[in-house]
């Protein structure tokens, strides 16, 4: 009988820690659709790309119906997408022979400092979860894949951190070339995405919350540790020091919001 009863309480339990766990699951799928135009997608896409570091100012977009090819979308709707990148002096379009669509400026723009307040915790927590999830994890398959050319990249990438380390613009734009950098040398497709669409919500949290952000030399030293773990092929230890990386940059962000 009291095995019986046993049972029973654990099926109780199971029960009412699974309603729970599906009820965050839920909560998360069932949330509201924002609708997403075509247009916008591109448009994100392209600020992706910018914030990441994979495009910089000076760089020409490719043809436009070569892009609208690799994105996937109506040469129309790309013309769309420009226009309005175009009109926050995001890219020019030069006409002529040797003219084209040219990225001008990086999307970051600070907002003003009590806009602070209006910042979740949570939503940066789970943020850096999520990049937590996909670049631990780049790191380790970095140290694991990583060819001559990905470790002279990072090698490169490392050293324009140090370099733009005065400016805070400059440094967290190469900060987050180099976190790029990283899930590059995986080879993932799935995994770059990722964590550009991360790093793109991450800096749309430091144009306009964080201010009053300074990059400091142990960004440097914790960047440095992550990259001689990949060289020196330890997927474990790439994998510790991103993971404290990360850690280190979240109590960082947590203490600026708490100012």
């Amino acid at each position: 009988m009291s095995v019986i009863l046993d049972l029973l309480e654990l099926s109780t339990i199971s029960k009412n820690l699974g309603e729970v766990e599906m009820s965050i699951a839920r909560n998360a799928l069932l949330s509201p659709i924002e609708p997403a135009k075509a247009t916008d997608q591109v448009i994100q896409r392209i600020s992706e790309a910018i914030s990441a570091g994979v495009l910089n100012p000076g760089d020409r977009l490719p043809p436009e119906a070569e892009l609208a090819q690799l994105l996937d979308v109506a040469q129309m709707t790309l013309r769309q997408a420009l226009e309005i990148l175009r009109g926050r002096g995001y890219i020019e379009t030069v006409r002529g022979r040797n003219g084209g669509s040219f990225i001008t400026k990086q999307v970051i723009k600070f907002s003003d400092p009590s806009t602070t307040a209006n910042v979740r915790l949570k939503d940066l927590q789970d943020l850096i979860d999520f990049r937590m999830a996909i670049e631990n994890e780049a790191a380790a398959l970095a140290a694991i894949r990583a060819t001559d050319l990905d470790l002279e990249n990072l090698a490169l990438h490392l050293e324009n951190c140090l370099n733009h380390d005065q400016n805070k613009k400059d440094h967290w734009l190469a900060d987050n070339s180099l976190h790029i950098a990283i899930v590059e040398a995986t080879g993932s497709t799935r995994m770059i995405k990722a964590a550009s669409t991360a790093q793109y919500e991450l800096t749309i949290f430091f144009q306009q919350l964080f201010p009053n952000y300074e990059s400091h030399k142990l960004h440097f030293e914790e960047h440095r540790k992550i990259i001689q773990a990949i060289k020196s092929g330890d997927p474990d230890a790439a994998w510790d020091a991103s993971n404290q990386h990360l850690l280190s940059e979240y109590n960082y962000f947590a203490q600026l919001v708490a100012e």
